[in-house]
Order: structure tokens, then sequence, then C-alpha cells
């Protein structure tokens, strides 16, 4: 009886720990209808449409959402941002509501992917990454993707890259660092889907 009872409480606590840590990354929920980013516990928490989240199983089965429990190395450093560095939000169609890119997971593979508010709650995606990335330890925690708003510019060193200025929001993906060697601009071209711009930087790093 008392092992029986020990089971139940080691199960019930090993899912409180698995919800709290879940918890510190991504929330979903009825109630949510647009994505968003807030704050809860001194953390960021993205909040996505249980519409979407249905749709990212469906379209994507094995791929994951990334957790509190992949926020670790670099990525940890988000813990007092209001962002977090495998997701963007923004309006990057020019259709007037709020899109998200994302970073999916699995064991051995990961993507970057845009996804598209249609009208009805219902959703599109868009790749960005042309084939699935290999899953190397360590190296997914060092990049991260964000939004470059419209009209805005990279700032790279203190100077401005003028033609990164686009007239709607786009998705910026990099490795995390004050001076990254390249940086990859994701806009939206209509029927082309999105375009990459790459802006290299020679002998920089770290």
């Amino acid at each position: 009886m008392e092992i029986s009872k020990l089971g139940i409480w080691s199960r019930f606590v090993y899912t409180v720990a698995i919800l709290f840590f879940s918890s510190c990354a991504i929330s979903v929920g009825a109630g949510v209808d647009t994505p968003r980013i807030i704050q809860k516990n001194d953390k960021p928490v993205l909040l996505l449409p249980k519409s979407l989240t249905k749709y990212i199983k469906a379209t994507f089965p094995g791929f994951r959402i990334p957790t509190g429990t992949d926020m670790v190395g670099k990525w940890a450093t988000y813990s007092k941002k209001d962002a977090v560095p495998y997701a963007c939000l923004g309006d990057f169609n020019g259709d007037g509501r709020t899109d998200v890119a994302l970073m999916l997971i699995r064991e051995d593979k990961w993507r970057i992917v845009a996804f598209q508010r249609m009208a009805e709650d219902g959703w599109e995606w868009e790749r960005l990454t042309p084939y699935r990335l290999p899953f190397y330890p360590n190296f997914l925690q060092g990049v991260h993707i964000y939004t470059l708003k419209a009209g805005q510019m990279i700032i790279r060193d203190g100077k401005s890259e003028d033609s990164s200025k686009k007239e709607l929001d786009t998705i910026i993906y990099t490795v995390i660092t004050e001076k990254p060697d390249q940086i990859e601009q994701h806009r939206w071209v209509g029927d082309m889907g999105y375009v990459p711009i790459a802006y290299n930087y020679e002998g920089t790093g770290e």
C-alpha cells in the first residue's frame, strides 16, 4: 500500500514539475485569440491560440515548440525580457493580423516556420528554412529569431544597415551575439513567400 501511495505521489510531483517548467515558456488557452508574449514570475511566456497549437501538431507531427526546459545556455539570458528566442510576432504579410514565426524541434531535427493568421481562425504556414536542420546539442540555444518592425533597420556595431529597412515587419534569424558574422532577414514577397536576405560580416564574431 505504501509503495502504491508513493507511486501516485511521485507521478503527481512529476506532472506538476512538467507543467511548471512548460508554463515558463509557452501557454495555451481557449481565451487566447492572438499570439503574444507576457511576463510571468519574471519569465517570458509565449501565449498561443489553441487553434494554432492544434494546427502545428497536425501539420508537423513529431515536432514541438520549445518549453521552459529548453531555456538553457544563451537562451537563459531571455529570462527577464519581453521576448523568447524561439518565436517572434508581427504583421509579416501586411494583412493587419498578428503572425508568428516559430522554431519547431524534435530529437534529431529543427526548423523555422512562419504561421499566418487567416480568416475564421484558420492558419497557413510558410517555411523559412528550406530543409530540416540537424539538431546538434547546445547549437539551438546559440541562435534566435526576432522581429524587425516596419521602417526599422538592422543595427550592428553601432551602424545601420540601410537596405534592411522594409515596409512590413520582417523576421531576423542570427546567432546570439553582439557582432554576428551573418544576419538573415526574411521578408514576405506575396506569391514568392518569404525571401531571405543575408548580411555577411567578415572577421567578426565573439
